[in-house]
C-alpha cells in the first residue's frame, strides 16, 4: 500500500536503502531478502488525505528489488488483469502481534467493486495495510488487490482495497521513466 512507503510522523517518502523485502516471512526466516533500488507511490495518492475514496483507489506502490528473485526460489503470484466479480477471496497478512508469521483468512467475500474501490467483509487488523487479496477463480491464487485499510458500512465492519491493473499499469510505466 502506498501509505506503508511514507513516514507516519512526516509524511515524506520513506527512503528506498531503508527499507528490506522479505519473501515468504515465517518465524523470523524470509525464504528470500533483497534491498529495495527504488519506489514509486502512484501519483494520486496523497499521505495528508487519510482514508478518502481517492486515497483507497490510488493506495498502491511499487518497490524494484536491487536485483531479482529467481522463480527457482520463489514462484511469484500474478496480478488477476480482469474487471474483479464479487465472491469470494483470501488475505494473507502480517498484522498486530503477528509481525513475523502470517495469518491467512482463507474465505472471505468481496461485496463490492464501486469505481475502483473493493469492498469486503474479510477479518483484517492494524498493520494488515498491503496485504494482498487473492482470488481463486481457475485454479491458484491471482492478486486481485491490496489491503488499504478499515471502515465500515452499511453498519458492518468492511475492508477496503483497489482494482489494480489500471494503478498498477501506470506505476510499471512511472517505475521505467524514473528509473536511474
Amino acid at each position: 500500500a502506498a501509505h506503508c512507503v511514507y513516514s507516519s510522523g512526516t509524511g515524506e517518502l520513506l527512503k528506498a536503502e531503508d527499507l528490506t523485502f522479505r519473501a515468504g516471512l515465517r518465524n523470523g526466516q524470509a525464504s528470500a531478502e533483497r534491498g529495495i533500488l527504488q519506489i514509486e507511490a502512484h501519483p494520486r495518492y496523497r499521505p495528508s488525505d487519510g482514508m478518502s475514496a481517492e486515497n483507497i483507489r490510488h493506495d498502491v506502490a511499487l518497490l524494484r528489488l536491487t536485483r531479482p528473485i529467481p522463480t527457482h526460489e520463489l514462484d511469484p503470484f500474478v496480478l488477476h488483469n480482469t474487471r474483479v466479480t464479487t465472491g469470494s477471496v483470501s488475505i494473507v497478512s502480517y498484522g498486530r502481534g503477528r509481525s513475523e508469521i502470517p495469518s491467512r483468512q482463507k474465505s472471505c467475500s468481496l461485496l463490492q467493486e464501486h469505481e475502483g474501490i473493493l469492498v469486503m467483509n474479510c477479518d483484517v487488523t492494524f498493520g494488515s495495510s498491503g496485504a494482498p487479496v487473492f482470488t481463486h477463480n481457475n485454479g491458484r491464487g491471482r492478486i486481485v488487490s491490496v489491503v488499504s485499510g478499515m471502515g465500515s458500512y452499511a453498519g458492518q465492519k468492511v475492508t477496503y482495497g483497489m482494482s489494480l491493473p489500471s494503478v498498477v499499469a501506470e506505476l510499471k510505466h512511472q517505475m521505467l521513466a524514473n528509473a536511474s
